[in-house]
């Protein structure tokens, strides 16, 4: 009996899969667990009551030849175990928070939904996708062989019945199961023409919507949020849109938004410096201003606070850190200052750093030391230079590996950052005295 754990954005194409498989396997053979669905769920992922839950369901467990456990790891909390087998589901990202949008405004959230949330809503699920990306999606691209995943595209799901039929082929491959053409050609017979939530017949045009409606609903800001994206996730397949945004003042809007999205600017100054023991800049509540409210940018991304002074902690498996350079070609240090509540762990062999400067990848060389109970992780990369004249939009990206326990269990970590130091210039960085986000660099508008 195979076990998988199904991690999907949602939106793209989770029911439509298990549809296809339900249908492709004999009663008894393929068991489902949505653990906010279902009441005999246990809670845990991996699943600890799988011939439990199939001899309540089948009266028998002897003829099951497949678990799928599904989850969308909103809050990252979903371990990585080097022994599990991961289904990871993607779609385009424009399409994936559209459709995620119409879904809030008609089945999702029927009762006081409110057009002004839409804003907050767009910038939770980019940042979102972002992480999850990083954790699931990029050790695929990077070719790592201590995660058993299998990618899975939405677009390619669902393009025509031949690649329907291909992905269902790749997947019982990876699987290694057997293929049963019969089985196989009535699962897509039974599931291609219904729609996996409302049972309607599902239309065979692929749907193709227009941002310039939605970054309307957004206040200009969709397009900016939906560039980000592609400029942190390397790999990632992004459809071309000819968006025109001459209806708004696209480029106050960027600027705005590129305030609050890149605090650490290494366009035009040579030194920056994130203090996290300092109050925590937000969006303003139903708008992407830069206020006090809700959300956080960097709750979104990876932290969370705590009492003032006390620092950031990490959130989940990973922390985004965003910043912005010039288009010449630099060398780039800095540090990342984090304490160890438990002062038990082996960060050096838990923490990795990675940079990706405008959609791809670059080499990040590290260090770790301890100075006065604190962890320093230093580092260094060089960013090539480019044909563009523009400043290029990149992150950091802290991943944070679980540790195993004895019985072979991991367990998450959380850390609290002091300070996050980056510098173009060739000496060390220090952390700068001062009690804004930005010290050596503040904006006027950052520091208001």
């Amino acid at each position: 009996m195979k076990r998988v754990i199904s991690l999907s954005i949602p939106r793209s194409g989770h029911h439509l899969l298990v549809r296809l498989v339900h249908s492709y396997f004999e009663h008894g053979k393929f068991l489902y667990c949505e653990a906010y669905t279902d009441r005999e769920c246990c809670g845990h992922i991996p699943c600890d009551a799988v011939s439990r839950r199939a001899k309540s369901t089948f009266g028998s467990d002897s003829y099951l030849r497949l678990f799928m456990q599904k989850s969308h790891d909103l809050k990252f909390e979903v371990p990585v175990e080097a022994t599990a087998q991961y289904i990871v589901q993607l779609r385009e990202p424009a399409q994936a928070a559209i459709a995620l949008l119409r879904w809030e405004m008609t089945h999702g959230s029927r009762d006081n939904f409110s057009l002004g949330e839409i804003p907050s809503k767009a910038f939770d699920f980019f940042c979102y996708y972002i992480r999850f990306y990083h954790k699931w999606c990029v050790p695929v691209i990077v070719g790592s062989l201590e995660r058993d995943i299998h990618l899975i595209h939405y677009e390619s799901l669902v393009h025509s019945r031949e690649e329907t039929r291909n992905e269902m082929l790749r997947l019982l491959d990876w699987l290694n199961l057997p293929i049963d053409d019969f089985r196989l050609e009535y699962s897509l017979e039974n599931s291609l023409n219904r729609d996996s939530h409302t049972g309607e017949a599902r239309s065979q045009d692929a749907w193709n919507r227009e941002i310039e409606y939605y970054d309307r609903l957004c206040g200009g800001s969709f397009s900016f949020l939906l560039d980000n994206v592609v400029a942190f996730c390397p790999g990632l397949r992004v459809a071309k849109f000819a968006t025109e945004r001459h209806w708004t003042n696209s480029e106050w809007i960027d600027q705005q938004m590129g305030k609050l999205f890149f605090p650490l600017d290494l366009s035009s100054v040579s030194h920056v410096v994130l203090d996290f023991k300092t109050s925590e800049r937000r969006l303003q509540r139903d708008s992407l201003a830069v206020d006090t409210g809700y959300p956080s940018m960097y709750r979104a991304l990876g932290l969370a606070y705590g009492e003032k002074g006390s620092g950031a902690w990490t959130v989940g498996d990973n922390a985004i850190f965003p910043f912005r350079i010039s288009a010449l070609s630099q060398t780039f240090r800095g540090e990342i200052v984090v304490v160890d509540a438990d002062g038990k762990l082996e960060l050096s062999k838990l923490l990795t750093l990675t940079a990706v400067i405008q959609g791809s990848f670059t080499p990040v060389g590290a260090s770790f030391s301890t100075h006065n109970g604190r962890t320093i992780l230093a580092f260094n990369f060089t960013a090539p230079g480019s044909t563009s004249s523009a400043s290029r939009n990149s992150v950091l990206v802290l991943t944070i590996s679980r540790p195993t326990l004895a019985d072979g269990t991991t367990r998450r970590v959380n850390l609290l950052l002091d300070s996050l130091s980056l510098s173009s210039e060739s000496d060390k960085c220090e952390p700068a005295p001062g009690n804004s986000y930005i010290t050596k660099s503040a904006d006027s508008a950052l520091s208001a």
